[in-house]
């Protein structure tokens, strides 16, 4: 097995857990596969739905941060490889991957179509809870709807940056 085929397989075992600006919500990222979140009881229940999605919002992009860094730290330890930051000012091949990258768009809906969360360019989160399943406050319901929501995401992205890859960028 190379040590790319190493790297892709073990990133999948990696958690990368984070929390939110005000430390009532948290989310466990594992690789490219698993998306979960964990709130607070007592401040899910006292929290407006536009405090608890600025939250989200806000704990998504810290998320992506670290998700990024765990996986360039794994990438390193597995392969060897150095990992650099893309500098597209000297290759307007890499500009344009960068660009396309930046620029991409990626949704995951929950099963029952209560959350989405979409994303362009991971660093603008749009998230929608239906009205009904918030009034419930059902801490439980939400968590697993944003569950399943943040799992399609990060799936749709996966599959985005292969795409966006493969096409040569």
């Amino acid at each position: 097995m190379s040590r790319m085929q190493r790297f892709r397989e073990s990133w999948q075992d990696v958690s990368v857990q984070t929390t939110s600006p005000n430390g009532c919500i948290h989310l466990t990222n594992r690789g490219d596969r698993e998306f979960r979140i964990t709130c607070d009881d007592s401040w899910f229940h006292r929290a407006t739905l536009g405090d608890f999605t600025t939250q989200l919002g806000r704990l998504f992009k810290l998320a992506l941060v670290e998700r990024t860094q765990a996986y360039n730290r794994h990438k390193e330890m597995v392969t060897g490889l150095q990992i650099t930051p893309i500098d597209g000012s000297r290759n307007p091949h890499l500009q344009t991957f960068v660009d396309k990258r930046d620029n991409l768009a990626v949704e995951g809906v929950s099963a029952d179509g209560t959350v989405s969360i979409a994303s362009v360019g991971l660093t603008h989160f749009v998230i929608t809870i239906d009205s009904q399943l918030w009034a419930r406050r059902d801490r439980l319901a939400v968590q697993r709807a944003l569950d399943e929501a943040g799992t399609a995401m990060v799936a749709d992205q996966f599959r985005k940056m292969y795409e966006l890859k493969q096409a040569g960028h």
